[in-house]
């Protein structure tokens, strides 16, 4: 909730500066069973928010690769890094289709 009034006060921000080219990222996003993360995304989008598709879930293969000094898309071991690289990937294509 803190991050959706830090949200809300970064876009107030952008606005009275004029700046329209942004959209939101969800990252740390609990991932399933959890839905926080689709009902965040959808409260943003009816709230007229602009908001990337994809959401960067919240796993451990993130500060498994951060303690081992590596991208998450090169560490070993840990089931969910591809998860969480495609994840990034996805949110890339957005940027860049």
């Amino acid at each position: 909730m803190l991050s959706l009034d830090a949200l809300r006060l970064t876009v107030k921000t952008l606005k009275a500066i004029g700046a329209t080219n942004y959209r939101v990222l969800l990252a740390l996003v609990p991932p399933k069973p959890s839905r926080d993360g689709e009902e965040a995304h959808a409260a943003l989008t009816q709230a007229g928010y602009p908001v990337f598709n994809t959401l960067i879930r919240r796993f451990k293969a993130f500060e498994d690769a951060a303690t081992a000094g590596v991208p998450v898309s090169e560490l070993t071991g840990n089931p969910r890094a591809a998860e969480g690289w495609h994840d990034y990937a996805k949110a890339g294509k957005e940027f860049y289709p």
